[in-house]
């Protein structure tokens, strides 16, 4: 039994961490982003992975996507209203605003922080000399007069999402 990123005790059995990740991922495809149990599942399957598998675990990547884009689509998901503290009428609002603004601000910047630990970890799974291999593909294709974009570039499967 280890303690997950939440404080929940969670079963060190990759199985389970399986289920929870598959849960989670399920979740996601069926738009349910913003059910609590969602990040518990994948905070808890990733807490797994890093103890089992290590940190830089493709697992772990998976589970950072999932995280990143939960907190991108829960803080899409709060209204953007900039509400300006103070005013002095009795009609304004207070610090609800600001609290607001910050929550969605922090949520972005928390997805934005997932993401790109995934996508380090997915550019590190990569064999090296990978990305000099394609500039040298992409440049002979330029010269020749061939579309660059038509070009399959080395990657790893995961990282056109993270990318996008």
């Amino acid at each position: 039994v280890i303690k997950s990123a939440g404080g929940a005790l969670v079963p060190n059995d990759l199985r389970v961490a399986d289920t929870l990740y598959n849960l989670a991922a399920a979740k996601c495809a069926l738009g349910e982003h913003d059910d609590p149990s969602t990040l518990k599942c994948l905070r808890d399957a990733c807490a797994v992975y890093r103890h089992r598998l290590g940190g830089d675990s493709t697992e772990v990547a998976h589970c950072y996507f999932y995280l990143g884009m939960v907190h991108f689509r829960v803080a899409c998901a709060m209204p953007r209203t900039r509400m300006v503290q103070g005013g002095g009428d009795g009609g304004s609002v207070g610090g609800g605003g600001t609290e607001a603004e910050t929550s969605r601000e922090g949520s972005l910047r928390l997805a934005l922080d997932y993401l790109q630990d995934s996508l380090r970890i997915y550019e590190s799974r990569m064999p090296a000399g990978n990305q000099e291999a394609d500039q040298k593909i992409v440049s002979a294709s330029v010269r020749s007069g061939e579309d660059p974009g038509k070009l399959w570039i080395a990657n790893h499967p995961m990282q056109s999402h993270v990318n996008y």
